[in-house]
């Protein structure tokens, strides 16, 4: 085949005879921006495993390619790298560390079926078309983040083998509940709500992001009975942004548990955490619940 090669990157590709199959040889360790773009006939193409980078606009406009397997080599897919290529169906991806460039698949509205080791995978492929996505890793945290521009999601199949479909969903359980109206939403849902593969401290900041998201009642109501963890474990993480959207909301923050707060962000700054958190929290009491004198402020 047509392979221009030099000290183990692949420059260029050339069809011969307009092959729709394509194996790229092993010991090729880069895919040059463009190299093949515009091979309209291409249909599939094999990326072996010594390949560590799939440059910008790599397979621009191969119109044809209809899945691809990303090794887990491969380390960086640089913008628009699969750009336009509209009979795309299937995407996987084994790296957990992958970089995704922006646009890398934009114009890939065909992807059904995505294979990602995590949500933070899934999220960088910006693929709002997707409808099934399998996790290959152990949730360790899971995040609403990935999913929330996908529209027309309608499966999630995690490591366990356990999936969960809106074809499982009793809609009736959803009715009040303004929020749930499309197929996004109520995915949401369900990774909020599947107790069995998140561990708990995703569990907390899983429905904590929904609320922010969605408002949801049910959501509510969880945070609301489990507010000291959840907000520790976004103090963990260092999360004011959902600390931030939570207190703006109110209701939450209370004299009883501000304190205790205030105390856990403290002794977490100390250990190298958030001082910004810390000092929203204490400036946060200040101005809604208020101190008993200044003595105690100064204190915390």
């Amino acid at each position: 085949m047509g392979f221009t090669i030099t000290n183990g990157i692949l420059k260029k590709y050339v069809p011969d005879s307009n092959h729709s199959k394509v194996v790229i040889p092993d010991g090729v360790t880069a895919i040059k921006p463009r190299a093949f773009e515009n091979c309209y006939h291409l249909e599939s193409v094999v990326i072996p495993s010594t390949v560590t980078s799939i440059g910008a606009g790599a397979f621009r406009n191969c119109a044809r390619l209809q899945d691809i397997n990303i090794p887990e080599t491969v380390g960086f897919i640089g913008h628009y790298a699969f750009l336009n290529c509209v009979s795309l169906y299937q995407i996987a991806i084994s790296s957990n560390t992958i970089k995704v460039e922006k646009g890398a698949f934009e114009g890939c509205f065909r992807v059904w079926d995505v294979t990602v080791p995590n949500l933070d995978v899934f999220a960088s492929l910006e693929l709002s078309s997707a409808r099934k996505v399998i996790l290959t890793e152990k949730i360790e945290k899971c995040s609403v983040a990935g999913v929330q521009n996908c529209y027309s999601l309608e499966s999630i199949r995690f490591s366990t083998g356990k999936e969960y479909g809106l074809g499982s969903v009793d809609m009736k359980r959803f009715s009040g509940y303004e929020p749930l109206v499309n197929a996004r939403q109520i995915m949401m849902w369900l990774l909020v709500e599947n107790f069995a593969v998140i561990p708990l401290g995703g569990r907390f900041q899983t429905v904590a992001e929904y609320f922010v998201a969605s408002e949801n009642e049910s959501a509510k109501a969880f945070i609301k009975s489990n507010f000291t963890k959840t907000i520790k474990l976004l103090i963990d993480e260092g999360n004011l942004e959902t600390i931030r959207q939570l207190a703006e909301y109110g209701g939450f923050f209370t004299k009883r548990n501000i304190d205790k707060l205030i105390e856990y962000s403290i002794e977490s700054a100390q250990k190298g955490g958030s001082l910004e958190i810390q000092l929203y929290l204490t400036d946060f009491k200040a101005q809604n619940i208020g101190f008993v004198d200044a003595e105690k402020r100064l204190k915390l």
